[in-house]
């Protein structure tokens, strides 16, 4: 493989990393709860790194990128033994990303609304980060090999670095020596920080509904409900028609033939298909709860309202074709 390949793979992956990463911290944000919180899981989810030991993952991920750069960009001109610190933390950081890959892969499932595959999007950024760290090292040694007989230096300690640790056997030999060194002294930096000794560990263990977590989490909260509650309650009453007041969880709200409509289906949803209500009522819950939040004053309860028609039109279509008293189905609902 040439130089000019390399350097676009190289661009590519580096570009990839940056999308990714920035996905990665838009999940995260939504998947941010440690687990001593108490979370509704529609619009909420627990963190798979905890925050009590966070840093630690940050600050070797930021050392092997800052280091995987060094080596990029200044590889052949590096002294011998930095040489060898660094690709020794570009392989933890490649370690650590293996571990957030494991971690990230599994997602418990006992409750319908947590998303086994929540983890996904999140993976890319670790999986792009090993990609890139590895196309470096195999640019590295390939340039390595060119050129590590003939260079010499003026110190004769370094030289004698030079021809012990320039050879790719010998570097891989050297890089493992010293990967347990590293590791103990920035443990001992971390720990200044206010990390544990073992936060690299803690960091996977000390979570909840991931692959390492060991932690359990107190009872999920009653999630909120039905968002077109907050449409017939906010909306213009000349526009969203509310009719009624109505009960929900033992709570009185005002009811419009809209919602009505709306739970009606869901109800018949549920008796002809548990299994597509189960997944339409996650995915509902999870952008209509956030949506609910958002609808503070009459013209976005408007707006909803004129946008949902077309879905409530539909509803009643299938209410009409598949229930044999769609009307009397609709006027139960929230009695």
């Amino acid at each position: 493989m040439n130089d000019k390949i390399f350097r676009r793979a190289e661009f590519i992956l580096v570009m990839l990393c940056a999308v990714f990463w920035v996905l990665f911290l838009f999940v995260k944000s939504i998947y941010h709860q440690d687990y001593q919180y108490a979370i509704d899981p529609v619009n909420d989810g627990y963190t798979p790194f905890s925050g009590a030991h966070l840093l630690s993952l940050i600050f070797y991920f930021l050392a092997s990128f800052y280091c995987g750069y060094q080596i990029s960009t200044k590889g052949r001109k590096l002294p011998p033994l930095l040489v060898v610190i660094y690709v020794a933390f570009m392989i933890i950081g490649a370690i650590v990303c293996l571990f957030m890959l494991i971690q990230m892969a599994n997602h418990s499932n006992k409750v319908d609304y947590i998303d086994p595959a929540a983890g996904v999007p999140m993976m890319l950024a670790p999986f792009c980060h090993i990609l890139l760290m590895l196309l470096i090292l195999l640019k590295f040694v390939n340039e390595e090999h060119d050129v590590a007989n003939t260079r010499v230096y003026k110190n004769r300690f370094l030289n004698f670095l030079n021809s012990k640790l320039t050879a790719s056997r010998g570097l891989s030999i050297w890089t493992l020596i010293v990967i347990l060194p590293l590791l103990l002294l920035i443990t001992l930096i971390l720990c200044l920080f206010g990390q544990e000794p073992d936060s690299l560990v803690k960091v996977f263990t000390e979570t909840t509904t991931w692959t390492f977590s060991q932690k359990t989490h107190p009872e999920f909260l009653d999630h909120k409900g039905h968002y077109l509650c907050t449409v017939a309650a906010c909306g213009s009453p000349k526009i969203v028609k509310p009719q009624r007041f109505g009960i929900r969880h033992g709570n009185e709200i005002i009811v419009n033939r809209q919602l009505m409509i709306a739970n009606a289906f869901e109800e018949l949803i549920q008796e002809k298909a548990p299994r597509m209500h189960r997944w339409i009522r996650k995915n509902y819950d999870r952008y209509g709860y956030p949506l609910s939040k958002k609808i503070t004053r009459p013209f976005w309860s408007n707006v909803t309202y004129i946008v949902m028609k077309p879905l409530e039109w539909m509803f009643l279509l299938v209410l009409y074709l598949f229930s044999v008293q769609p009307e009397a189905r609709i006027r139960r609902q929230y009695a």
